[in-house]
């Protein structure tokens, strides 16, 4: 449940010396050792539903029959909880739409092709993320739009 074992080996951690509040504080997990109001990226890495202190922030999937924001909705999911388990979510609708081609016939062995290389829409998914601003938007949260 804690961030920190979980990000730091156990033997850094223990030559560490500082306390766990003053750990979180370096990793702008909360404000200060001694004001452990959490900061945005507290919430966003640490909290169970961030959504309920930060407007917009999840990321919604859209795949629509078309290249109009007007065309018809095919998909859709809006992801919630801590960022780690929104780009999970996120990313398992992305690769079930990420179609996957076998050709049999143009070697000796099978090639397996996806129409998108998964590695392009990993970054185009955490680059969207981590340059989003939380901070001052009405923007309802992060869209991915997939044609």
């Amino acid at each position: 449940m804690f961030f920190l074992p979980a990000a730091f080996a156990p033997d850094v951690l223990e030559a560490n010396g500082r306390s766990y509040e003053e750990q979180l504080a370096s990793c702008r997990m909360v404000v200060s050792p001694d004001d452990p109001t959490p900061t945005v990226m507290g919430l966003l890495v640490l909290g169970i539903t961030p959504q309920d202190f930060i407007h917009g922030a999840g990321i919604q999937f859209l795949r629509i029959n078309g290249i109009e924001l007007a065309d018809d909705i095919v998909d859709e999911t809006l992801a919630q909880g801590n960022i780690s388990e929104q780009l999970r979510i996120i990313r398992e609708k992305i690769m079930a739409h990420n179609w996957t081609s076998v050709d049999i016939l143009s070697g000796p062995t099978h090639r397996i092709e996806n129409t998108y290389p998964m590695a392009a829409i990993e970054q185009l998914l955490y680059n969207a993320v981590l340059h989003r601003v939380y901070e001052g938007t009405n923007n309802s949260c992060t869209s991915i739009l997939v044609q």
